[in-house]
């Protein structure tokens, strides 16, 4: 797993050298975002991905037609062309992720994960972006994740921290003492 997070670092810093304006950056991160998270939702594409027996030409024909439909941009059609050129179209999650973390390093911008048992309102995220913000100096980006097994409250993780204001943290918490 390592390796991989390192070779799709060297493919998306060599595809980002092509003098990308920011806004470019950004949406390129965007649509590879939308194209990873399908990947990891479904089986089916991860594989046809990842086969060696399919072969370059029909991966391809695939993701331009995917390109094409989702009105994505040609930089999109270029990275994963040159992905399943070099026989890495395994690692294009991976390469979304790098991505996300350079667009987040161009915005200022921290990207936290919140986990809560219920969807949050709107009001209540921003507040907490809020603080975060003020907290790290930063614009902040918040992934909404559901775990229906918190019993109330949230788990929030970024920067490589994690925050448990769960009440299943709370209860462990007060049980260890």
């Amino acid at each position: 797993m390592i390796k991989e997070t390192q070779i799709a670092k060297r493919y998306a810093r060599v595809f980002l050298n092509q003098k990308m304006g920011r806004d470019s950056i950004l949406i390129l991160a965007a649509e590879m975002q939308f194209i990873a998270d399908t990947i990891i939702a479904e089986p089916e594409i991860r594989e046809f991905f990842k086969s060696p027996v399919v072969p370059r030409k029909t991966k391809i024909e695939i993701s331009r037609n995917l390109v094409e439909r989702g009105g994505f941009s040609h930089y999109t059609l270029a990275l994963l062309e040159m992905l399943i050129n070099k026989d890495r179209a395994d690692i294009i999650v991976n390469v979304s992720r790098e991505l996300h973390f350079i667009a987040d390093t161009l915005l200022c911008r921290i990207r936290v994960r919140m986990t809560t048992a219920a969807e949050p309102s709107e009001t209540e995220i921003e507040g907490l972006s809020g603080r975060i913000g003020r907290f790290f100096g930063k614009n902040v980006f918040v992934e909404r994740y559901r775990d229906p097994s918190l019993i109330g409250g949230f788990l929030l993780e970024g920067e490589g921290k994690l925050i448990d204001l769960s009440i299943n943290g709370q209860i462990r918490r007060a049980l260890s003492l």
